[in-house]
């Protein structure tokens, strides 16, 4: 007998959820648009906007899967389980608890609430604060379940990638605008502007990881469009490097070459260094890990790495970036101070944490005299992930980002779809350098960083999970810009 679909107003239950997923496919690319823009989202408007929208996105997808509870694969399951219980783990903190089992867990906010002889405990010496971080948690897990639920197939993952490339794109042009025109003031909020390119971002070391997370899914986007040329004879190379003059693929290696220029003229040493190092990783894996390595593929990775390196970065300061590394000391850089003075609050806290968000709070406790600026961040983001949140929160985030690692690396070296490899090869450079990046900075302090990288934890994932035969079912025009 012939099925009869429910009939709607506007079309069968299939078609409107379809057109829901659809359009919360749009309102993702544009939020990630976004992000970027107000600050890099770090002003209490401008995360709240963020949170709104991520919460959004969630709750669309539970509508469009509502007749499908469990519409993750079995690979994505452990890695939303980990980020869960650490969300979790950072709403515990802020809320009030029994005395005594403040004092069993966390001896060290115990003795502070004591003290204050307050008439409540948490394991947060700074609830408010932690309630701040937590509700940006949900939000990164909520971003990070749609990711896994709308990026789908490989069309998806490459319109991500371009998504996030263009809004990277955009920083290098403004930022480097911004300081070669010589600009007072920014025509974003009127900040001041100086020396180093900072784009919409109002510290540079955040805008420099912006565009390493950005430059490496331009590089993934770009590797996605090389045909396999080491089979190919004189007459079909000749007639491959035309079709990529006209078809725009020169027109997104300009565009990644700018992004570089607006890294470089950052000034950030640790943001560059982290970019070359992480591409040099990548790319050395990927010659290595490929199945199918076309010749533009080894030429585009040698450019970035001779072309950029040395010649179009050298025109805009990389030699001043080196010379900034080479000749700071250790005993110059003031942060080191900061690490010295946290040491001791480490080893108070090292279980529990003293709570998300908690850091300036719990750091003026411990304040050397020898420092006097104003530190709200460590420095060093496994440093205040350590005193924020504790030892055991801290490993299961870390578990989450080695088994995307994994599964990035995993993805290079047996997946033969080109996109599938591209965005394997794109994540696993965005989460390399973020994670060197994160040594001596705080990058993931900055929500469009954060949720950037939360993406590109999404994607190591769908670069290894989605199926082959619905990817290529789903992007036979993949080629096509």
């Amino acid at each position: 007998m012939r099925k009869i679909g429910l009939a709607y107003p506007f079309g069968t239950l299939a078609s409107r959820l379809n057109k829901l997923e659809k359009g919360l496919f749009l309102f993702l690319l544009v939020l990630l648009l976004w992000l970027p823009l107000p600050l890099g989202s770090n002003r209490p408007w401008a995360w709240g906007i963020m949170q709104l929208g991520c919460y959004l996105l969630l709750a669309g997808c539970i509508l469009r899967h509502w007749r499908n509870v469990d519409p993750w694969q079995a690979n994505y399951r452990l890695p939303i389980f980990l980020l869960g219980i650490f969300v979790l783990w950072t709403f515990l903190q802020s809320i009030s608890l029994p005395e005594i089992l403040v004092r069993l867990v966390s001896p060290f906010s115990h003795h502070y609430f004591s003290l204050a002889e307050a008439p409540s405990f948490s394991i947060s010496i700074d609830p408010a604060q932690t309630r701040i971080a937590f509700y940006k948690g949900l939000a990164y897990f909520s971003l990070f379940i749609a990711c896994l639920t709308l990026i789908n197939s490989a069309r998806r993952v490459k319109q991500v990638m371009l998504c996030m490339f263009l809004a990277g794109v955009f920083q290098a042009i403004y930022g480097s605008i911004e300081v070669l025109s010589g600009w007072q003031h920014s025509l974003i909020f009127s900040l001041p502007v100086g020396k180093a390119a900072s784009g919409s971002f109002v510290y540079k070391n955040h805008y420099a990881n912006f565009l390493l997370l950005s430059a490496a899914m331009g590089i993934g986007y770009l590797i996605s469009t090389m045909r396999d040329g080491l089979k190919m004879r004189g007459r079909e190379q000749m007639r491959s490097i035309l079709n990529a003059m006209f078809n725009g693929k020169v027109l997104v290696r300009v565009a990644v070459a700018m992004t570089v220029i607006g890294l470089v003229l950052s000034r950030s040493r640790m943001g560059n260094s982290a970019f070359f190092i992480a591409l040099a990783v990548s790319g050395i894996l990927g010659l290595l890990l490929f199945k199918q390595k076309s010749r533009g593929m080894v030429i585009l990775l040698a450019s970035m790495l001779i072309i950029d390196l040395l010649i179009v970065s050298s025109w805009f300061g990389l030699q001043e970036v080196g010379t900034r590394l080479m000749s700071t000391t250790l005993a110059e850089e003031v942060r080191l101070n900061v690490w010295q003075a946290a040491s001791p609050l480490l080893s108070q806290v090292l279980f529990s944490g003293a709570g998300g968000g908690s850091f300036y709070t719990a750091f003026s406790l411990f304040q050397s005299g020898n420092i006097y600026a104003f530190y709200d961040h460590a420095h060093n983001d496994y440093l205040q992930f350590l005193i924020e949140y504790g030892v055991l929160a801290t490993v299961i985030i870390s578990a989450l980002v080695i088994i995307c690692l994994f599964q990035a690396t995993k993805a290079m070296a047996l997946r033969r779809h080109p996109i599938m490899c591209a965005a394997a090869f794109a994540s696993q450079m965005a989460i390399v350098g973020t994670l060197i990046h994160m040594s001596t900075d705080f990058p993931l302090q900055s929500p469009a960083n954060a949720s950037y990288f939360v993406v590109a934890l999404a994607l190591s994932l769908c670069s290894n999970c989605l199926d082959s035969r619905n990817a290529s079912q789903k992007s036979k025009k993949h080629d096509e810009i």
